[in-house]
């Protein structure tokens, strides 16, 4: 009766079910919260159809508020705060935490974060502070410049039988992060005690009324400073979820101080309603800017607006644009004929995504315009594929350096926290489109670590037809990563067959052609018949777009007697590494350079393969949002965008020989 609790205020209880009526998970609880809607489970900052949804915390952020985050829990994994700063899946434990740091709140503190074991935590310091945070355990938090982001962290792993109150001290810090956050625009500040209901299902009532304590105290301090600001202060006080049976109802404790009148029937996420009306967003526009997408605050210098003809098959072509500030009015795609005829309309109302053309000529020329606001944007020269002459044999899907890893990268708009999603949902569409075959030049995995190559071997084992992969210079083929290769995917180098075609599998992945598995595999390849070749580094140097020494394999000159022979062979060469738009004939066989799967212009090839040639087209590999993500992150403009649609979409004729 004398905790600051029961003097709070107004109390109500809240329906904190999920999007379906039944019990949230941590994850739904959090989205409500956070981005004041209701969702299905295992979601975060996704609505119940997976697009994503702006936070509370990002609205402030944009509008120059400070934002501190605090838990006595795990923030990647279990946190009721996690949809603040994350848009995922509720499992994508690591990607959730590349999001964190991204997030370029002022101040975060947490008791721990989930790692694979194989990662270090130097790996983990780095990735911290490479969006400048200063990196300290709570209890130097004295010690760092307040002027700068703060990150406070007691364990990079997770420790048992840790007693209640012996790591992160909710109480002290939520005084110490009220006095670093104070700030003109103003400031955002969610705790979090997740040891709370932790020690409440380990059955240790002890504890779990010391963590009570301690939030109490926490409070007490948040309540101080709403006694002396008391106009400018609002304090909401709220259990996240209640895990009962899915058939009862569900409910959750709201408290408030110096907010309006508690009224009976609100939802969970009508909390961050209250909280944003107090900061001057009335409920229409929260709810407008939670649906819109927002993309990270922080933009690569080097980033512009990206207008690009993105990929063609025989009947249709599609657009992709990415706006840095979204347009007054709704943008207006028209397509011409050859005869500059407006054939189509497209209007869109989105900063970022794709315009899609259909129903057209096979090998018939077309042009488009996009106009943005006063701003009309041309592009000439669009081409259907033609539809090729000769029988179709098959498909396959090229998927080029996907660079699986179970640890994010936040340099250069990387999406490997977001790998294995990737991988998965592109085999998921190849699944269900029943295509035979997935060609991968390389660059499997991302830091050659057993435990990213068995989650690899989780995701391609479910496709339903061949996988062939060769090495990059991620995948070091050494030690329990190389035993497990052979073990999953065989040899890395060799000839076999697939129906009527050749299909080459080279190793360059240290560089070098001159291995004896190469050589032998050369040695037996039928110049004479159609052979599809996979290699992580090119064969020849495309000099005009890739010019550096690691631009082609080291040995090339050496080897001329098995670079004629696949140049006068009846090939197509597909290589990864460097992923520009590029290729090269090595006689008269074309070299080309596959895209990236995880980085912009992130995306895949689907290879139909015919009597006479190949016809491919360019295949998006991740969703709008995040693919505009990683091109503003990295500060990709036009500069890989180039030639994209006119290498990556085209019919490429069998040789003569």
């Amino acid at each position: 009766p004398d905790s600051n609790l029961a003097s709070l205020g107004a109390a109500t209880l809240t329906d904190s079910s999920n999007i379906d009526g039944k019990a949230s998970d941590w994850a739904a609880a959090s989205s409500a919260l956070a981005c004041g809607q209701k969702t299905r489970n295992g979601l975060l900052a996704l609505d119940h159809e997976a697009r994503p949804l702006t936070s509370l915390a990002r609205m402030l952020q944009e509008k120059g508020w400070k934002i501190g985050l605090i838990s006595n829990g795990t923030l990647n994994q279990h946190s009721g705060t996690a949809a603040f700063f994350a848009r995922r899946q509720q499992s994508e434990t690591l990607a959730i935490l590349g999001d964190l740091c991204n997030s370029r709140f002022d101040l975060i503190a947490c008791d721990k974060i989930e790692m694979p074991g194989d990662y270090t935590e130097g790996r983990l310091n780095a990735l911290i502070k490479r969006p400048k945070y200063q990196l300290a355990n709570w209890a130097g938090l004295g010690q760092l410049n307040p002027k700068q982001k703060i990150f406070l962290l007691g364990s990079a792993k997770n420790e048992e039988g840790m007693e209640a109150g012996q790591a992160l001290n909710l109480a002290e810090l939520c005084a110490k992060a009220i006095e670093l956050l104070q700030n003109p625009q103003g400031f955002l500040l969610i705790v979090e005690n997740a040891k709370f209901a932790q020690f409440a299902q380990a059955d240790k009532p002890e504890a779990r009324e010391q963590e009570l304590l301690l939030l109490d105290q926490a409070l007490g301090w948040a309540m101080k400073l709403q006694k002396e600001k008391p106009a400018e202060t609002l304090l909401l006080f709220s259990s996240d979820y209640d895990a009962a049976a899915p058939e009862k109802p569900v409910y959750s404790w709201l408290s408030a101080a110096n907010a309006p009148k508690l009224a009976p029937g609100l939802k969970n996420s009508d909390a961050p309603k209250l909280l944003a009306q107090a900061a001057g967003i009335d409920k229409a526009s929260f709810e407008a800017a939670a649906k819109q997408a927002s993309l990270p605050l922080l933009t690569n210098k080097r980033a512009q607006d990206c207008i690009m003809p993105f990929s063609a098959d025989t009947q249709s072509i599609t657009l992709r644009y990415g706006l840095l500030e979204k347009a007054r009015k709704p943008l207006v795609a028209k397509l011409y004929n050859a005869e500059g005829k407006e054939i189509a309309s497209r209007t869109v109302d989105e900063q970022f995504g794709f315009i899609s053309f259909e129903q057209l000529q096979p090998a018939s020329k077309y042009a488009a315009t996009l106009e943005i606001d006063a701003q009309t944007i041309k592009m000439p020269d669009l081409q259907t594929l033609p539809q090729p002459k000769g029988k179709k044999l098959f498909s396959f899907a090229l998927l080029s350096d996907t660079h699986v890893s179970l640890f994010p990268d936040l340099s250069y708009g990387r999406l490997h926290a977001s790998s294995r999603q990737i991988m998965q949902d592109i085999i998921a569409d190849l699944n269900r489109e029943k295509v035979p075959l997935i060609l991968h030049p390389g660059d499997l995995c991302d830091a050659s670590l057993p435990s990213e190559l068995e989650a690899c071997w989780q995701i391609s084992s479910r496709f339903q037809g061949k996988f062939i992969v060769v090495p990059g210079n991620h995948d070091r083929f050494r030690g329990e990563f190389g035993s497990k290769w052979l073990e999953y995917y065989g040899e890395p180098a060799g000839l076999q067959e697939f129906q009527t075609v050749q299909i080459l599998s080279l190793d360059t992945g240290n560089g070098r052609l001159g291995k004896a598995a190469n050589l032998a595999a050369i040695k037996a390849l039928d110049p004479k018949r159609p052979c599809i070749v996979i290699s992580h580094y090119q064969m020849l140097p495309d000099l005009a777009q890739i010019n550096d020494k690691d631009s082609a394999v080291h040995d090339r000159d050496k080897l001329q007697e098995y670079l004629d022979k696949l140049g006068n062979s009846k090939a197509v060469i597909y290589v990864g590494h460097k992923n520009k738009p590029c290729q090269v004939q090595l006689g008269k066989v074309t070299q080309i350079n596959a895209p990236q799967t995880t980085q912009f212009v992130d995306a895949y090839l689907l290879v139909e393969v015919y009597e006479d040639g190949l016809l491919q087209s360019l295949r998006p590999a991740s969703d709008a949002y995040t693919s505009e993500r990683s091109r503003r992150l990295g500060g990709a403009g036009m500069a890989r965008a180039e030639n994209a649609f006119s290498i990556w979409n085209q019919f490429i004729p069998w040789p003569d020989n």
